[in-house]
């Protein structure tokens, strides 16, 4: 790959002994290589790179891939009655009511991003779902943090059971963060990883291996 302008800005022969013209030039091919070597140092295609994070991470992918940053931010509603003797005295009107909001924290972390992007654009296990394929996603995710295709031997903490349109992937307690196995949960839940869409995916609880 070359590192320097292949094809630099240069005044006419008519014009080189023009000191205004060259100086411009000279600006010019600076500019230039100012831009190569950023480019360089920002691979906009190579999502797994450390420069990649914050904003222009999230604008490369989306530019690049149509991969938007995954967003599982939801509201649940609870509603209190004003019951008689249901809430404080003079708190609230009888047969009032309100409505408390808890919100859930997005999932917007870079190194999840990532993961997301690496599931859903890693081209080595082809394109035909199987369950090996599917094993081998998920503990892609487990273990590629900042995206990386992460090594394993096997995909034995990975189980997977099918009933009807129903999936359930079971994961056994690993190296890997909980707050990983959160985000998982919820990105199969909100739909945001590439999956078949007429099947229903789950994750369990983390089964604890099982001592020999």
């Amino acid at each position: 790959m070359n590192t320097t302008l292949t094809a630099p800005a240069y005044s006419f022969v008519q014009f080189a002994d023009d000191p205004s013209i060259n100086a411009f030039m000279t600006a010019t091919n600076q500019t230039a290589q100012g831009g190569l070597d950023w480019l360089l140092q920002h691979p906009l295609a190579l999502w797994t790179a450390p420069q990649m994070k914050g904003g222009l991470l999230a604008y490369s992918l989306y530019c690049l891939y149509g991969q938007g940053r995954p967003n599982t931010n939801f509201t649940i509603l609870k509603t209190s009655s004003g019951a008689i003797n249901d809430t404080d005295v003079n708190r609230m009107e009888i047969d009032g009511q309100n409505m408390d909001t808890v919100t859930v924290s997005p999932l917007e972390a870079d190194d999840i991003l990532k993961r997301v992007a690496t599931w859903n654009f890693f081209k080595g296990d082809g394109f035909n779902f199987t369950i090996p394929w599917l094993k081998r996603r998920v503990m892609r995710f487990l273990t590629g943090s900042g995206g990386a295709s992460g090594r394993f031997n096997n995909t034995v903490p990975v189980s997977v059971q099918v009933a009807g349109r129903g999936v359930t992937i079971t994961v056994a307690s690993g190296p890997w963060d909980g707050d990983v196995i959160a985000a998982l949960t919820g990105l199969l839940e909100a739909g945001h990883l590439h999956l078949p869409t007429m099947y229903n995916f789950t994750l369990k609880g983390v089964l604890k291996r099982p001592t020999p």
